[in-house]
C-alpha cells in the first residue's frame, strides 16, 4: 500500500470515527433527557423507594445544566471578543470594493483618454507635412498607447490606483489630447516626448 493509500484510508476511517461518536453522543443525549424526563415523573409521585436515585439523577441534571450554561457563556464571551474583528474585517472588505469600483472607473476614463489622443495624433498626421518614416513612427506609438491602456485594464491592481493616477497627472499632457491645441500653435508633437511617456507609463505598469 503506497503511501497516498494509506493517507487516503487513514482519513476515512477517522471519518468514520467521527460519525460513529457522533451517534454515540446523540444516542447518550437521548438516553439522558429520558432518564431526566423519568426522574421528574418519579418526583412527582414521591417513590421513597427510588428516592435516593431519583435525587441523584436530578442533581446531574442541575450539574449538566449549569456546565451548559456556563459553555453558552464562554462562547458567547468568544464571540464578543471576536466581533470588534468581524467588524473591521467588513469594513476593510467594503473599502476593498470600493477601490476596486473607482479602479475600474479610472482604468475606463485612462482608456478613454488614449483613444483621444490616437484621434488627435490621427488628424495633426493628416494636416502636418511628415515624412513617411515619422508618420511610421507615429503610428507606432499610437498602437503601443492603445496595447498599454488594454494592459491597464486586465492587470489593474488596488496598490497601483495612487500611481496610476499620478502617470495620469504627469505623463499625459494636455499638448497631447485635443487636436485645437496643436492646430492653434501650428507646431507637431515631438515623437520623442510622446515616446518617453510611452515607456515610461510600460516601465510603471508591467514590472
Amino acid at each position: 500500500m503506497s503511501l497516498l493509500e494509506t493517507n487516503l484510508y487513514l482519513r476515512s476511517q477517522l471519518e468514520k470515527s467521527k460519525q460513529d461518536f457522533r451517534d454515540l453522543t446523540e444516542k447518550f443525549l437521548t438516553s439522558q433527557a429520558t432518564a431526566y424526563s423519568l426522574a421528574n415523573q418519579l418526583q412527582k409521585y414521591k417513590c421513597e423507594e427510588y428516592k435516593d436515585l431519583i435525587e441523584s439523577v436530578l442533581e446531574e441534571e442541575a450539574l449538566f445544566q449549569d456546565e451548559e450554561l456556563a459553555e453558552k457563556m464562554r462562547l458567547a464571551a468568544r464571540l464578543g471578543e471576536y466581533n470588534p474583528l468581524i467588524q473591521a474585517q467588513a469594513r476593510e472588505l467594503t473599502h476593498l470594493r470600493q477601490k476596486i469600483q473607482e479602479g475600474k472607473s479610472a482604468c475606463y476614463l485612462f482608456t478613454q483618454h488614449v483613444k483621444n489622443t490616437a484621434k488627435s495624433f490621427e488628424n495633426v498626421l493628416r494636416s502636418s507635412d511628415l515624412s513617411y518614416y515619422q508618420g511610421q513612427r507615429f503610428c507606432e506609438l499610437l498602437a503601443q498607447g492603445s496595447q498599454l491602456a488594454e494592459r491597464l485594464a486586465s492587470k489593474l491592481a488596488i496598490g497601483k490606483l495612487e500611481e496610476m493616477n499620478e502617470v495620469l497627472e504627469d505623463s499625459l499632457d494636455e499638448r497631447y489630447l485635443t487636436h485645437s491645441s496643436c492646430h492653434d500653435s501650428h507646431q507637431t508633437p515631438s515623437s520623442n516626448a510622446f515616446a518617453c511617456d510611452v515607456q515610461e507609463l510600460q516601465l510603471r505598469f508591467n514590472p
